[in-house]
């Protein structure tokens, strides 16, 4: 037996769907404290409702069903969609739909696919020094690593 409810407040636009199988109002204080909760900014006007949708044994199911009714911009958290039976569904929707609409930018992940040879090839060398021993002959070969910097990097392994 489990619940599908709807939080809202007439302060923030968008609502929250969710599904339990304990009591919604336990949920909901349960997601007050949790400080990345997708309902956090509703529960913070202090003045919502928690309404039960749905109360029942294919709570799952209905809440699929209600979910796909909403438009996805009302919801605070429209990234559950498919999450509980087709977690493959959820994925593709997710980076089909929900993603490019984000505005991401991944700086930290950008700079390291441009400069990724250097930061292996720096790497390889400390590891070099950190385990005392040479790098295979495609690695030196891959990375255009010198025998100079090998025997540098070794130096400082034993301490010479």
């Amino acid at each position: 037996m489990g619940k599908v409810f709807k939080i809202s407040s007439p302060d923030y636009p968008k609502i929250f769907l969710g599904k339990t199988i304990s009591d919604p109002q336990y949920r909901v204080y349960a997601y007050s404290k949790q400080l990345t909760s997708a309902a956090k900014p509703i529960l913070d006007t202090e003045n919502y409702e928690v309404e039960v949708l749905y109360d029942g044994d294919d709570y799952v199911e209905e809440f699929e069903n209600i979910f796909n009714s909403y438009d996805r911009k009302q919801l605070v958290n429209p990234y559950k969609v498919g999450t509980c039976k087709n977690n493959a569904y959820a994925r593709k929707y997710y980076h089909e739909v929900i993603k490019p609409t984000m505005g991401l930018d991944y700086k930290q992940l950008n700079t390291y696919h441009a400069n990724k040879d250097a930061i292996l090839r720096n790497t390889t060398i400390k590891n070099i020094t950190k385990f005392g021993r040479r790098p295979t002959h495609r690695t030196i070969e891959k990375y255009g690593i010198t025998e100079q910097e090998i025997h540098d990097a070794l130096k400082l392994t034993h301490g010479m």
